[in-house]
């Protein structure tokens, strides 16, 4: 059996409303993944997690 091991990295994603987007990331699992948006709009998701391990 093999085991998928993948790593990727980018820039964040600016939002026009970063309020609506906490709120949204909020209400949404996104396992053991991190995410934070700043007062300049930019979102960023970090962290190791697979696809079983999402909700």
């Amino acid at each position: 059996m093999a085991t998928l091991q993948a790593a990727t990295t980018s820039t964040g994603a600016l939002v026009t409303d970063p309020q609506a987007v906490r709120q949204l990331c909020e209400n949404h699992c996104f396992g053991t993944l991190n995410w934070e948006v700043d007062d300049d709009g930019e979102l960023v998701i970090w962290g190791y997690d697979s696809f079983e391990g999402l909700c």
